[in-house]
């Protein structure tokens, strides 16, 4: 469908067609709509409602923060990118565990964040520290204090996803003869 002009105002903009086709529309689609011409929201909600996926990946803002570190991690680098993904895609699956809740994924994917963000800071002071450039004490003392900020942010979302679980585990009473134990793991 590649040519289509933007549809004039009223005229209804269509994803129809096999795979690659409608990527191919939706593609355009979407170009039109960074323009933020409200004529296009009736075939921008048929869209999402028939492609689910974009609300997972482009709707997923959790998702959209991690890919904006690892091109900043990567600086373009597709091996890097490559790893880095995969890495994602291992801790998400680790910290999730086999039947996480939506909150449990909120967290598991703001852990991914903090994440990539403390390792990016890491990375940069280290890097820094290797090089021959002139540093200022004031310069050092900002660099760790932003890398202090994500290394909290990290540790936080850790701990309030091992708090939100510890919350969701049911009491457990066991009664053994006349004797009732309360069991809270």
């Amino acid at each position: 469908m590649s040519g289509r002009k933007k549809p004039r105002t009223g005229e209804p903009f269509v994803v129809s067609g096999d795979a690659k086709e409608r990527r191919q529309q939706i593609a355009e689609l979407a170009k039109l709509a960074q323009g933020g011409d409200h004529s296009l929201l009736p075939a921008i909600r048929e869209m999402v409602d028939k492609e689910n996926w974009l609300v997972d990946g482009t709707g997923n803002l959790a998702v959209q923060v991690q890919a904006s570190w690892i091109k900043a991690y990567t600086d373009g680098n597709l091996l890097y990118e490559e790893t880095v993904e995969r890495k994602l895609r291992e801790l998400r699956n680790s910290l999730g565990g086999p039947n996480p809740s939506a909150l449990e994924m909120l967290l598991v994917e703001r852990i991914l964040a903090c994440w990539l963000q403390a390792n990016y800071l890491e990375t940069l002071y280290a890097q820094r520290m290797g090089s021959r450039e002139a540093r200022t004490w004031p310069d050092d003392e900002g660099h760790q204090r932003r890398q202090d900020r994500a290394h909290r942010r990290f540790l936080s979302a850790v701990k309030t996803l091992a708090v939100v679980r510890r919350l969701a585990l049911p009491a457990v009473q066991v009664n053994i003869g006349e004797k009732q134990i309360n069991v809270v793991d």
